[in-house]
């Protein structure tokens, strides 16, 4: 029995076969963009290019699905591509294993054959380049602008590849969806899908935002983002913290302890910086000190804490997204769905 049979029964078979003829770069493979992966690769689309330099370690177990004790020290494109090949073994996998310089955006977008230089350097070679059918991502191009993809994941949680990797999509009108912030979050009912402008209470879309306008982009791609507001003083803490309140940031904020009251004037600059301190980005990674503003300059290199099922919701929503782009009419035209 073809394993896609349930996949065809709900979207049909026009549909099911513009999903195999797809190919997906996704770049950033975390909590949120290796369950996109995933979700991506069981709807059928036929070939993904996976970008990360990232090896897994003992603190993803909690959330991120290519950590097992089992694969510590490996690369997480080796891991999830192993694991996306036993689900559909005629897939096509190209493996990065690499970081997104900013300046290589192009190079990957256009598959020119530095990339390919790097990845051989690493050691990987083209274990993953596809199957039989396509070879390799980055064929002779002989400066021709040949998109290597039909479709592009941005799971990026550093501030720079990000924003460069979004501008080259809007540049050269490569569809796009982006991921903001899962971290420091708990409630998966407010995750929702809008456009760049309309984001709020995330310190990764507001860095974000503000480092795109300085290029004068305001809005025009899709974002994944929570408008959860969670103070950090009120995250639930031991057991006797009341479950209910871990779900409403408003009953949260009103439980603060007798101890921690504060006047309104300081609970008020809190306020104002507890988006920025929030960061959803590695330290190693954090990029928001290089935003020109008091807020970000007050922020520290905090690593806020990320619960187990708020990035595989986020994947939900990215891997939602695109297969609506790449089966619908407006693939052919570019337009992003509604």
């Amino acid at each position: 029995m073809d394993w896609t049979q349930r996949t065809s029964l709900l979207i049909g078979d026009q549909a099911l076969e513009k999903l195999q003829s797809s190919c997906v770069l996704i770049v950033g493979l975390g909590g949120v963009g290796a369950y996109a992966a995933e979700f991506l690769a069981r709807a059928g689309v036929g070939r993904l290019i996976l970008v990360d330099g990232d090896k897994v370690q003992a603190t993803n177990r909690n959330r991120q699905l290519p950590a097992l004790c089992s694969t510590e020290g490996r690369f997480k494109v080796v891991v999830v591509a192993e694991r996306l090949r036993d689900i559909n073994p005629a897939i096509g996998l190209d493996c990065f294993p690499f970081f997104l310089e900013e300046e290589e955006v192009g190079d990957l977008l256009f598959g020119r054959n530095r990339y390919d230089s790097r990845r051989a350097q690493q050691g990987i070679g083209k274990i993953f380049a596809g199957d039989d059918r396509k070879e390799s991502l980055t064929p002779e191009l002989s400066g021709q602008s040949t998109m290597v993809c039909d479709f592009v994941v941005d799971a990026i949680d550093s501030l720079g590849p990000k924003a460069a990797l979004i501008r080259s999509c809007l540049e050269h009108a490569v569809p796009l969806v982006s991921s903001m912030g899962a971290a420091a979050k708990l409630d998966p009912s407010q995750i929702s899908t809008c456009d760049i402008s309309k984001t709020h209470h995330c310190a990764l879309a507001r860095a974000l935002r503000h480092r795109l306008a300085a290029f004068g982009i305001r809005r025009g791609f899709p974002v994944v983002f929570s408008s959860e507001q969670v103070a950090s003083k009120t995250w639930p803490r031991g057991k006797n913290h009341s479950r209910a309140s871990a779900f409403s940031s408003e009953q949260a904020a009103s439980k603060t302890r007798p101890s921690e009251a504060k006047s309104s004037e300081a609970k008020s600059s809190e306020a104002k910086t507890s988006e920025v301190k929030l960061s959803e980005a590695r330290p190693f990674e954090t990029k928001f000190s290089e935003v020109k503003s008091s807020e970000a300059e007050a922020s520290v290199k905090v690593v806020p804490g990320t619960i187990s099922y708020l990035p595989a919701a986020f994947a939900c929503h990215l891997a939602a997204y695109t297969i609506k782009y790449l089966i619908s009419e407006n693939s052919s035209t570019n337009n992003q769905p509604d």
